[in-house]
């Protein structure tokens, strides 16, 4: 009967194809195995190629090398006199690698202690990689890591806490923790007083541009000079009435396109001019800021002493306070034009 002949074909042909599908993936598993298989060359140059050697010779050496974290493969002939040394690592030692690799998710914390928990469970992953790798090529270091954790462990249980590679009672490290906050206020305090002096000098020389370019408008728009005399008649009708009246025009067009020029240069300095005062308002807001977070010292102990106020930032708009007023490190600036 044709039917059942055509249902044995369709079975056969699903047979068939899960046979290829298990070949398939019987191969790509073993080419996954070779490929943990890591070799590695190390050139003459210090470039380490990592990958799987496929042949060698006297002379050269042909490997498959792994970049980019093994999504790119590239095979590479290598000649024997440039490679330094070849290490062949087997499944076991990448396992081993692997897992020495994966101790880094446990590290210390330099400004800071862990919790008990913490110091248990990294303690107990560097027992169990010591216990599992007894003739590791890592186990000086895990060992040296290990002691520095119950170190930790320790201080820990004796009430101690750790700031800055060091450890000490909770107490000194509030106090040492306000001094560092303290310096990096008046390091900013400093950066920021010397911004407003940089600034204050470019604006003190944009004002000074603004009052030269003010000074130059006002003298092209002076009277116009004169004819320069009486002409003589003759002259004067060999040069020709059109001459004379095209070098008028060209003289007041050039003059016109000067003073356009001179406008122009004018609107751009006091546009600078009016954002380095808004430059200036902004670092003295700042200045203020930073001077209220800053605590003043005490005044020191005896009669007669007298208390000085904690300086006042310039007022912003080009000028500054008065001395008395003004921080240390502010210069005095010039008074802006009037616009």
């Amino acid at each position: 009967m044709p039917v059942p002949s055509e249902s044995v074909r369709a079975k056969g042909l699903g047979a068939r194809q899960r046979l290829r599908l298990w070949i398939f993936v019987s191969v790509f598993l073993a080419w996954c195995t070779m490929s943990a298989i890591a070799d590695t060359v190390t050139l003459n140059s210090g470039e380490v190629l990592e990958g799987r050697i496929l042949s060698e010779t006297d002379t050269q050496l042909v490997i498959e090398a792994s970049l980019y974290h093994g999504t790119i493969l590239s095979t590479r002939k290598v000649a024997r006199s440039d490679i330094r040394s070849i290490v062949r690592e087997s499944l076991e030692q990448q396992r081993e690698k692997a897992d020495f690799e994966a101790l880094a998710k446990h590290a210390l914390n330099p400004n800071q202690e862990l919790t008990p928990d913490q110091y248990a469970a990294g303690i107990a992953a560097f027992q169990k990689f010591l216990a599992k790798y007894t003739n590791s090529s890592f186990t000086a270091d895990v060992n040296k890591r290990l002691a520095d954790w119950r170190a930790e462990a320790a201080s820990v249980e004796g009430g101690k806490v750790k700031y800055a590679g060091t450890w000490m009672t909770p107490d000194k490290k509030k106090t040492q923790v306000a001094q560092a906050a303290l310096l990096s206020l008046q390091r900013r305090l400093v950066d920021l007083r010397a911004q407003r002096v940089t600034q204050s000098i470019k604006l003190t020389a944009i004002q000074k541009q603004l009052a030269d370019a003010q000074a130059k408008l006002a003298s092209l728009q002076g009277p116009a000079p004169s004819s320069g005399g009486r002409r003589d008649l003759a002259g004067r009708l060999t040069a020709g009435a059109v001459n004379a009246s095209q070098r008028e025009g060209a003289e007041e067009s050039a003059s016109n396109l000067e003073l356009s020029q001179v406008q122009d240069e004018i609107n751009t300095l006091r546009q600078q001019i009016s954002q380095g005062q808004k430059a200036l308002a902004t670092l003295d807001a700042k200045v203020a800021e930073l001077q209220s977070q800053i605590p003043m010292p005490p005044p020191p102990s005896g009669a007669g002493v007298t208390v000085i106020p904690r300086p006042i930032p310039a007022r912003s708009g080009g000028t500054n306070a008065p001395a008395a007023t003004m921080p240390p490190s502010a210069p005095d600036s010039e008074p802006v034009p009037p616009l």
